[in-house]
């Protein structure tokens, strides 16, 4: 099959993707697709300097042949593997029956998506490389949301701009370069790179608790320590991308402002606030629980209201339902109202020639009012 392949498609095609380095099966490693090898010898041990020597459940979702997956397994790891081709499943169960393996590795025909990885069983790795880029928006983000939810680390390669790790860093506390490699594709000046992505820090475990507006650079996450008082942290990189803040002049500085200018029910405490590679504030831990009742919405929007607030950059990610309550915590985009609220947009513009895309859906306060009660309320 390989050799069928790497005549019929060349320079590559999936079924001649990867080697299989396996005993009798050595014709397969110069025809395959791509020099699997460099990753492997880099990932392992970045995953036994992280996560220590013990055994780990591995998953690879898009094994194609089971490269990863049978590397995993000859170095004692539990592995398995996942593919939407049920041909390299078939392929890689018959290669997973040669008995050279502690713990034998598992296949099964599954596609990535959120959906299908929270349905399977949890673990201590998973591996996904060049599969995230097959998917479209949302269903990427969300896919990658998925991931971070299910597992202590995720090794993710990924290319385009930044090799992908804004997008990461929406859903990861920690995004560590692995290794980058370069495709056989096309005219091979393709370069993509491995990340290692966790959200344990230390004495620190975190969550993403975005769910809809997946906005890259900006990331919400509860945060839990071993000892001390759960928090929210909020970040962005100091480098922020230009979709970001090329249409209004914000930040988190802004934000530390109205957060301290404004004290109220609405608005958690403001615990903390620093710089290192991103921007980050930390506040007060909120309890993410069910939906509310139309009622907090307009008790909040009453407030905003009331005290001349709007918020410029509308996102229901900025808002968390609370035991019936709604809290914002995403204050970056509240500005005072000076005049008329098109006024105020028009003052803080970075460029008044080019406000955000979808500006005009949210521009006024009934109109937020009715989005959040399709977001928050059930």
């Amino acid at each position: 099959m390989v050799r069928e392949s790497a005549v019929r498609e060349q320079p590559y095609g999936w079924l001649n993707y990867q080697p299989i380095d396996l005993p009798g099966y050595e014709e397969t490693v110069p025809l395959r697709g791509r020099d699997c090898f460099d990753r492997a010898q880099a990932l392992f041990p970045r995953l036994q300097q992280e996560l220590g020597d013990a055994p780990l459940s591995i998953c690879d979702w898009g094994s194609n042949l089971g490269f990863f997956v049978f590397e995993a397994a000859k170095l004692g790891h539990v592995a398995c593997g996942y593919d939407s081709d049920p041909r390299l499943i078939e392929a890689c169960k018959y290669l997973a029956t040669s008995g050279a393996f502690r713990f034998t590795p598992s296949f099964q025909v599954k596609r990535l998506s959120a959906e299908a990885v929270r349905a399977s069983p949890r673990c201590d790795v998973i591996l996904c490389f060049s599969v995230l880029h097959h998917l479209k928006e949302p269903e990427a983000s969300r896919a990658i949301d998925g991931i971070a939810g299910h597992c202590t680390a995720a090794c993710l390669e990924l290319d385009g701009a930044n090799y992908g790790r804004n997008a990461l860093e929406t859903f990861f506390w920690r995004v560590l370069p692995v290794v980058e490699t370069n495709d056989r594709y096309g005219n091979g000046r393709r370069r993509r790179r491995t990340w290692l992505c966790t959200n344990r820090d230390s004495d620190r475990s975190f969550r993403n608790i975005k769910q809809r507006d997946f906005v890259h650079d900006r990331a919400v996450f509860a945060c839990t320590r071993a000892s001390g008082p759960r928090t929210v942290l909020k970040r962005e990189r100091i480098s922020a991308s230009p979709h970001r803040h090329t249409w209004l002049r914000t930040g988190l500085a802004h934000e530390r402002e109205i957060y301290e200018r404004h004290a109220c029910p609405f608005f958690p405490k403001l615990l903390a606030s620093g710089e290192d590679e991103f921007r980050w504030i930390e506040i007060e831990h909120i309890e993410v629980r069910g939906a509310v009742p139309p009622e907090a919405i307009d008790t909040l929007y009453d407030f905003l209201e009331a005290s001349g607030l709007f918020i410029m950059d509308f996102k229901t990610d900025g808002f968390i339902a609370c035991n019936g309550q709604v809290k914002v915590v995403d204050l970056e985009s509240v500005f005072l109202v000076e005049g008329s609220i098109r006024e105020t947009l028009t003052r803080h513009l970075a460029n008044p020639a080019r406000p955000a895309p979808g500006w005009d859906a949210h521009d006024t306060y009934e109109k937020q009012r009715r989005a959040l009660k399709r977001a928050l309320c059930r």
